[in-house]
């Protein structure tokens, strides 16, 4: 889409397009730039090692088990 953008300058340099061009280019303008910005912000690229709940011999159950019970709690 960014060569689209670039040819389309490039061409229509100094030439009036219609209206309808010009919306359509802004379109795209507006698309490749949403899309840039959203892989820019996308920073998932690289897998992510959990966290140890066992360290130097220690296991830490309840830590290691809060992320499953985070989103449940008892009702008394």
């Amino acid at each position: 889409m960014e060569d689209e953008i670039r040819d389309h300058d490039y061409i229509f340099e100094g030439v009036k397009v219609t209206e309808v061009e010009e919306r359509e280019l802004r379109y795209k303008k507006e698309i490749y730039e949403l899309a840039k910005k959203h892989l820019e912000e996308d920073n998932n690229d690289v897998y992510e090692m959990p966290d140890v709940y066992d360290i130097d011999g220690g296991i830490h159950q309840e830590e290691r088990f809060s992320v499953a019970t985070q989103r449940y709690q008892l009702v008394p």
